[in-house]
């Protein structure tokens, strides 16, 4: 979850973001502790864009309940199979960085070449 402070009166910086802080974000982003209650959450500045990425329906079945590694060049975080989804139920939902490379690997099956799914991107203008 994303939350846009529209008027600066969240964060103090109008347009900016608070989200759980990850190893896939900008060092643009920074940790806040005023913000990290359960799990710690990070604020990034307005030029910051997010896409969520949601797939289901993969092939080969057996693929199907693994972890997905998320990959870009600032870090790695590791995404679950979820039963129930906003959009893409028994599948996989995750944030990518706006302009940056992500590469997407199931963990356990390195020796599978041929994937296919069926996944949307949000949050394109």
């Amino acid at each position: 979850m994303i939350l846009r402070d529209l008027d600066g009166t969240l964060t103090g910086t109008p347009y900016s973001q608070v989200l759980p802080s990850v190893d896939i974000l900008p060092p643009t982003c920074q940790m806040v502790p005023g913000f990290s209650i359960n799990f710690p959450a990070s604020v990034c500045p307005p030029g910051v864009k997010f896409h969520r990425f949601a797939f289901n329906k993969i092939y080969p079945v057996n693929m199907k309940y693994r972890d997905v590694m998320l990959s870009n060049i600032y870090g790695n975080i590791t995404t679950p199979y979820k039963f129930k989804a906003a959009t893409h139920k028994e599948g996989w939902m995750m944030l990518l960085v706006d302009g940056l490379e992500h590469k997407i690997s199931f963990l356990g099956a390195a020796h599978v070449t041929n994937i296919s799914y069926t996944g949307t991107f949000y949050q394109f203008d």
